[in-house]
């Protein structure tokens, strides 16, 4: 491009701009690198400015839950009135926990088995359940059984009796807590499965407390522990026992009223 004239007016001059009213002359490419760099300190002051003021945050970075882990994964309600704590474990793509999270829990079938917003689940019936916890689009899932026991669950059961009441010093204590056959420990009889069908304890010096943990004996329809010396109340749990037709509990130190659980309008 060929320079222009020296002697062309400023004016008509195509390289410098002149302001009406005499103003000194300014470049157009000058200008505009000026406008740009004065653009650009401008938002990076109002960014410094609104992050320090506490209104506006730098984006950050959220992530995704990958996977939920419901633990523990199978549980067993052995009467209906039971209840387990579940926990829900969040982690994302890479496998890191993601904490903070709100989790909703569900249960499939809510005649069965109820579940609250911290994930404590409640038997209601017999039958199975499914519970579930999601956050955002995944869901994890556990089942539940209820009323659903087990000769294990019924040897628990004794154990605690045994316990509470000074086993050792039984007048007959023939195998308890060995790895006999329920059915083959003093007093108890058991069905097929193994489940205990008959507990009869009369007369042979049981002291102490009744434990709550009989009213896990589901299948249950004799319980004799009369003549002997248990002391405080009746426990409220025995009322689960929906197979018992015979309890026996005269002749002790028991103290307080029946549970309602247990009260069936007989003369008392």
């Amino acid at each position: 491009m060929r320079d222009p004239d020296p002697r062309t007016p400023d004016r008509l001059r195509p390289d410098v701009l002149t302001a009406s009213g005499g103003a000194t002359p300014c470049k157009r490419a000058g200008d505009r690198r000026i406008f740009v760099a004065a653009a650009i300190g401008f938002c990076a002051a109002l960014w410094t400015y609104a992050c320090e003021d506490g209104t506006t945050e730098p984006p950050q970075y959220l992530p995704e839950p990958a996977t939920i882990t419901v633990s523990p994964a199978t549980a067993e309600l052995a009467v209906p009135g039971s209840t387990v704590r579940m926990t829900a474990q969040v982690l994302d793509e890479n496998g890191q926990p993601i904490t903070g999270v709100e989790i909703v829990w569900a249960v499939d079938d809510r005649t069965v088995a109820v579940v609250d917003a911290s994930g404590l689940v409640t038997g209601i019936v017999d039958g199975t359940a499914t519970v579930t916890a999601t956050v955002g689009g995944m869901t994890g899932a556990a089942t539940v059984m209820v009323a659903m026991g087990s000769a294990a669950t019924d040897r628990t059961a004794l154990v605690a009796l045994y316990e509470a009441t000074d086993g050792p010093n039984w007048l007959n204590n023939d195998n308890w807590l060995t790895d006999a056959p329920l059915g083959e420990w003093y007093g108890v009889q058991t069905d097929g499965s193994g489940r205990v069908t008959w507990l009869g304890l009369y007369g042979n010096d049981l002291a102490g407390p009744i434990p709550p943990e009989l009213g896990n004996l589901a299948d249950l329809p004799v319980l004799d522990l009369g003549h002997n010396a248990l002391t405080g109340p009746i426990p409220s749990e025995l009322g689960s026992l929906s197979n018992l037709t015979v309890l026996s509990l005269q002749d002790n130190a028991l103290t307080g009223p029946i549970p309602p659980e247990l009260d069936t309008g007989c003369p008392k």
